[in-house]
């Protein structure tokens, strides 16, 4: 179920831990769906996320993690 294109959203990035009804995988999943196009990066500090667990093209950074690397991705998703 493909939406109409966003232009104001070039990378989505979410926490494995997030609150509320909607995980992070679900999140991802959903915004994959719906916006092929946008970037997907997943973070988290107490979960190991494998390549399987998000969609294609999405990007895991355990926390800590360096700035430096989450920009570069974040650059690389928004290109």
């Amino acid at each position: 179920m493909e939406c109409r294109p966003r232009t104001d959203i070039a990378v989505v990035l979410t926490d494995v831990e997030m609150p509320g009804t909607m995980n992070e995988l679900m999140l991802a999943a959903s915004v994959r769906e719906r916006w092929p196009l946008i970037g997907i990066i997943v973070v988290s500090g107490r979960v190991t996320i494998g390549a399987a667990d998000i969609p294609d093209d999405g990007v895991f950074f355990p926390k800590p993690y360096k700035a430096e690397a989450l920009a570069t991705a974040v650059r690389a998703l928004a290109a």
